[in-house]
């Protein structure tokens, strides 16, 4: 029975990953649908920790929206490497919240497939427990 317990629990987790990976994506989607499109360029990847000391680079992209230059993270893209300085990105901007630009071209669903893992292992791991 404690086995079970810890592969419904490692599924649990893999499902609170991809609820939290898949609300960002959905936002940008909207964004992307709706928001002003310009043209920006990477000025730089910031880091962005995440669990055990690991980390992400966020592009973070300049641009000129209605006669302002904003400077902004990417809201919809991490890598480990990060994107080139200087690279020309196209965004989606909503113009009511000019600081979270969406890349058109890029994507964060790989993130959704990691997800996938843990919630795979926890219910193949709870089916086979359960035959027993």
């Amino acid at each position: 029975m404690p086995v079970l317990i810890m592969f419904l629990t490692i599924a649990a987790v893999g499902v609170a990953f991809l609820v939290a990976t898949l609300v960002p994506i959905l936002r940008s989607a909207a964004v992307r649908r709706t928001g002003t499109r310009v043209t920006g360029s990477v000025t730089g990847n910031d880091i962005k920790r995440v669990g055990n000391g690991a980390s992400w680079r966020v592009p973070t992209v300049g641009y000129t929206l209605d006669g302002h230059r904003y400077d902004a993270r990417l809201a919809n893209y991490t890598s480990n490497a990060g994107l080139p300085e200087g690279s020309a990105v196209r965004l989606a901007v909503s113009p009511k919240n000019p600081y979270r630009p969406v890349a058109v071209e890029l994507s964060s669903w790989p993130t959704v497939y990691w997800c996938l893992i843990p919630i795979a292992v926890g219910v193949l791991g709870a089916l086979c427990t359960g035959i027993r």
